[in-house]
């Protein structure tokens, strides 16, 4: 946001999420967890040989939503990565 530029804090408001679900327990199932990130592998093809993929399969009744996130970025990153 550019100097200058009148900002209007409003709450949430109605309806507004809070949090994402970005794998659902459904969606672990069939994921696997990597260094950096989390694979959903489709459920057409569960035995299919993922070259390159060596990650660990995801517990049982696993969720990553942004509630549950371990990882947030400072507030120097994020003004980093948007120049």
């Amino acid at each position: 946001i550019g100097n200058g530029t009148e900002i209007e804090i409003t709450g949430i408001r109605a309806g507004e999420k809070v949090h994402e679900v970005l794998v659902s327990k459904d969606e672990a199932r069939n994921a696997i967890e990597l260094e950096d990130r989390y694979v959903i592998l489709p459920d057409k093809y569960p035995n299919w040989n993922y070259e390159g993929l060596s990650g660990e399969a995801i517990k049982t009744n696993f969720e990553y939503t942004s509630e549950n996130n371990k990882d947030f970025l400072s507030r120097d990153q994020i003004r980093e990565m948007v120049r």
